[in-house]
């Protein structure tokens, strides 16, 4: 764990002076997910080559699991606060025609749009998903498979809360009528039960 823990403080030193130059502004959650995928990954399959390869393994995995939900709770309050603060930029423009009248564009640009990140995030997260999934098949360690729950059921509700954000109304709609769905298959299956003989 000593040796996870320098190998991830020099990484991270790494990423600072190399990494944070590469891409737009735009693309600093997607670069910031990708280091930590690559730290995961490179310590997961150096230390499968040793007998330690369950307690590496896992502690990178745990390393990965709290990074990718940081990322994304980190787009979620820039989602949040462009949303509340930033609105769209309206930009005007105009001149005058040839018979002396005027004329004007009005061109808006409604700021950074995040949703492309969180797919992608959402992406690297469930190839790490798998692999754990497969590292708990070949080694039968638990901490794997605990790994291979937690990414999706803490992510998917961050990244469910960024794209939110901007349409509201509509994930609204859509988990209340899949609260309803639930509903009726739970008062169904109540009532089948009640109707078989005992």
């Amino acid at each position: 764990m000593t040796a996870i823990l320098g190998l991830g403080i020099a990484y991270i030193q790494l990423a600072e002076d190399v990494l944070i130059d590469i891409g737009e502004d735009d693309d600093q959650a997607i670069i910031a997910a990708a280091t930590i995928a690559v730290f995961v990954l490179a310590v997961t399959a150096g230390g499968w080559l040793l007998r330690t390869r369950a307690i590496s393994g896992v502690v990178a995995g745990v390393i990965g699991v709290v990074g990718f939900n940081a990322v994304m709770l980190a787009l979620g309050l820039a989602q949040f606060f462009d949303s509340m603060f930033g609105g769209p930029d309206v930009t005007m423009t105009g001149g005058q025609t040839e018979e002396g009248g005027s004329f004007f564009f009005v061109s808006t640009d409604g700021g950074p749009d995040y949703d492309n990140d969180v797919y992608i995030i959402l992406a690297m997260a469930a190839v790490l998903t798998l692999l754990w999934a497969l590292a708990a098949a070949l080694d039968g360690n638990p901490g794997f498979t605990l790994l291979a729950i937690a990414m999706p059921a803490t992510l998917v509700p961050d990244a469910t809360f960024v794209l939110m954000v901007e349409h509201p109304t509509w994930w609204g709609g859509g988990f209340a009528a899949a609260g309803g769905v639930l509903l009726g298959l739970v008062a169904l299956k109540q009532l089948l039960a009640r109707k078989r003989p005992h």
